[in-house]
């Protein structure tokens, strides 16, 4: 076997592993030591899948997920397992135990990479930057890793999937190829649905095709790999049928709906072109400073280089493969391709260690960009000192002293060291997300904890009383589910849902429905956004 050209890509150094360590042990803190200080979110799909979880704990059922009592049927409950599993560990409901399954999954994935990316190019440094560059790009270290969603928990099953057809391919192992794809996409199915099974059937079809092997996709093995997904998916369906109400029917519409709700026939040809148009340019802002290396591709020599090996290759045609479904669909969230990162940044992370003459230039204006962006924090922190929004925070002038000469001192190693440039780019960003936590965390802290004391208030004076949501007050679910954990949580029961007013009970409502009742407000509570309500007893 011939030795793939990326094991010499990346040597080895003192300096290299210097860092690394310095990268993983400030990261982790990053991470980990502010998982819980946000209150949940009141904007993403954090509050839904805290709740989805808490009701299971608080039912019982982890079989039948639901939502203010009433069976959920837009997502299976495999993640809602792990988000109950952490509220029981923890023994209570909160943002640090909804978020922990996110973290370790974030730790997970990386894990992954680097393992998978060291076997198929025999390259550690190599396979420590791809597994990097994945974790600390913008959307994910600044944006999906303060919130407890599915989506790279969802990534790393994925990942791990699409990486088992590579490598069982490599073996000529049929058997555990399919066996592997379905069951992971098994497990990705009880996940998000139909999602997981699209990526096997577009990775099959787009590998083995390109290199000419259709007849695999007819293999005996094909077909127990589906009975594999037969058989897991049959079991807990089985199970479920025997305790929902649900009829399989109206579920299977609810997968297949949440699946194509964001596709050009559901949103039409005027938001698919401007989509179109738009999904490249915040691609390439989503998961920068890495995008930017995507210049060094323009080349068609690097290209033909990096696609003598192999790997190279199949993680390009997964890429390409499998983004063009996102490109086309017009309501399409970044932390969507999370799965996808891994494979276009293998091809990124190669191009940019070739050591060409002629690729000097591209590399000087990426190297002089990642370099700019690093002056510019010393410059933000001395704002931060003077804008209103930040010069309240006490620790303020101690973070700037602090930040102000290790960015400085960062950007002088990093105009010395070429050779570390990379390396010192990790630990420049790693270094942001501290400060991130440190100044512009409290003041979007406080907003979020305002619904919280205040629905935790109001329910308390509820305890050991039934009450009821309005359903017209709580009709937008996004919105109101924060308002719904946080009152579930506090009174350790269910808030239902009901249209139905009797008198003597309680129910949340605003004020449109309470004047059609006489009522007595027990306590005010503050729904999403800035909509306040009432407590009220019905007289």
């Amino acid at each position: 076997m011939t030795e793939s050209p990326l094991v010499a890509l990346y040597p080895s150094s003192r300096i290299d592993k210097f860092i690394l360590v310095a990268v993983l042990i400030l990261g982790l803190l990053a991470l980990f030591g502010w998982l819980g200080y946000m209150p949940v979110d009141n904007r993403s799909d954090e509050a839904r899948r805290g709740l989805v979880a808490l009701e299971m704990v608080l039912s019982g059922n982890y079989i039948v997920p639901t939502l203010n009592g009433v069976p959920y049927l837009n997502k299976p409950p495999l993640y809602n397992w792990l988000i109950a599993g952490s509220f029981r560990l923890f023994g209570r409901f909160d943002s640090l135990a909804l978020r922990l399954p996110m973290a370790l999954s974030l730790v997970g994935y990386a894990l992954t990479i680097f393992a998978v990316v060291r076997r198929q190019t025999g390259n550690s440094q190599l396979a420590v930057r791809v597994a990097l560059m994945v974790a600390l790009c913008a959307r994910i270290w600044f944006y999906e890793t303060l919130l407890g969603l599915i989506d790279i928990t969802f990534s790393w099953l994925v990942f791990s999937m699409l990486s088992c057809l590579f490598v069982f391919d490599k073996r000529q192992q049929y058997g555990w190829l399919y066996s592997c794809l379905y069951g992971l996409g098994t497990l990705a199915f009880l996940m998000k649905g139909l999602p997981a099974f699209v990526f096997i059937g577009l990775s099959l079809l787009v590998w083995f095709g390109a290199t000419g092997r259709w007849s695999l996709l007819i293999h005996p093995a094909h077909l127990g790999g589906l009975l594999v997904a037969a058989l897991g998916l049959g079991t807990y369906y089985m199970i479920y049928f025997r305790q929902s109400p649900v009829p399989a029917a109206t579920l299977l519409g609810r997968l297949v709906s949440e699946s194509a709700k964001r596709t050009p026939i559901e949103r039409g040809l005027v938001d698919t072109a401007l989509h179109l148009l738009t999904f490249p340019g915040e691609f390439l802002l989503h998961f920068a400073p890495w995008t930017l290396l995507g210049t060094l591709l323009w080349r068609r020599s690097v290209r033909q280089w990096l696609f003598e090996d192999r790997y190279i290759r199949f993680c390009w045609l997964m890429f390409w493969g499998n983004i063009w479904v996102y490109w086309l669909s017009p309501e399409v969230y970044a932390r969507y391709v999370l799965m996808l990162l891994p494979f276009l940044f293998v091809v990124l992370a190669s191009a940019y260690a070739l050591p060409w003459p002629q690729l000097s230039r591209v590399r000087w204006w990426i190297e002089h960009s990642w370099l700019l962006a690093m002056l510019l924090c010393p410059m933000a922190l001395v704002v931060a000192l003077f804008h209103p929004a930040t010069r309240p925070l006490p620790s303020l002038p101690l973070l700037a002293a602090v930040g102000i000469p290790t960015f400085l001192a960062v950007s002088w190693f990093y105009w010395k060291r070429p050779p570390q440039r990379m390396m010192l780019v990790f630990f420049f960003l790693v270094i942001v997300r501290l400060l991130f936590n440190e100044i512009i965390l409290p003041g979007r802290r406080a907003s979020r904890e305002r619904y919280r004391l205040n629905n935790e208030a109001a329910a308390r004076l509820t305890l050991g009383q039934p009450l009821w949501a309005e359903t017209n007050t709580f009709a937008d679910e996004v919105a109101t589910d924060v308002n719904s954990f946080y009152v579930s949580a506090t009174r350790r029961a269910i808030l239902p849902k009901t249209a139905t007013i009797r008198p003597g009970q309680l129910y949340i409502m605003d004020s449109t429905r309470a004047s059609q009742y006489k009522h007595r407000v027990v306590a005010p509570i503050l729904l999403f956004k800035e909509h306040r309500a009432w407590v009220v007893r019905i007289e």
